[in-house]
């Protein structure tokens, strides 16, 4: 009940032009919210974000879940406890999810190769994309997905890469929503 009624109050509030993408607004009529840097719960700051080594909105969200559902299962004071909030400063993300592998003359090269999913990659051009700067590297396996909602955030890319069995299928989708070029193998593409 309770994770419901947050979420849904927190979309609420955060909707705008291209939907729901923005888990930093106040909504202190939910039980769980984020407000000004800080995971809060009915009005008392549980977390301080920017201790938290992730990134993204989409991360908010889902440490804002983890801990209505530990308060459901452990009680209100377990949201507080010195483990819950070191658990949050240490907590490092697996492999491959918006892992900057590398950074050169001021280009980030980042590793978010879990994103097999269109939604997973506008969370990502959402965390780390700027104004047109994003080179995207798009394609795998074709599990028959619609890509077209990627073109919500063309304005972070300024070129795809497409390449892979999904190749044929992401350009249909995309081919008037940015610049792309299009290779048959990921080989051929880096």
């Amino acid at each position: 009940r309770n994770i419901a009624r947050g979420k849904r109050k927190l979309r609420e509030k955060s909707v705008h032009k291209r939907g729901f993408s923005n888990a930093r607004s106040t909504c202190e009529k939910a039980d769980f919210y984020f407000s000004e840097g800080a995971l809060c719960f009915r009005g008392q700051t549980i977390f301080d974000w920017s201790e938290c080594p992730l990134e993204g909105d989409h991360n908010v969200e889902n440490v804002l879940t983890a801990l209505a559902l530990l308060r459901t299962v452990a009680g209100d004071e377990a949201l507080y406890a010195e483990p819950i909030r070191e658990t949050l400063r240490s907590f490092t993300p697996d492999k491959h999810r918006l892992e900057c592998f590398a950074e050169k003359n001021g280009i980030r090269y980042i590793d978010d190769s879990k994103a097999t999913n269109p939604h997973s990659v506008n969370a990502a051009l959402r965390t780390v994309g700027g104004d047109h700067n994003v080179i995207l590297i798009l394609g795998g396996s074709d599990k028959a997905m619609d890509f077209s909602c990627i073109a919500n955030d063309s304005d972070k890319i300024k070129h795809a890469i497409i390449n892979g069995h999904a190749g044929a299928r992401i350009e249909e989708d995309l081919k008037t929503a940015l610049p792309y070029t299009r290779f048959e193998t990921f080989d051929e593409a880096v």
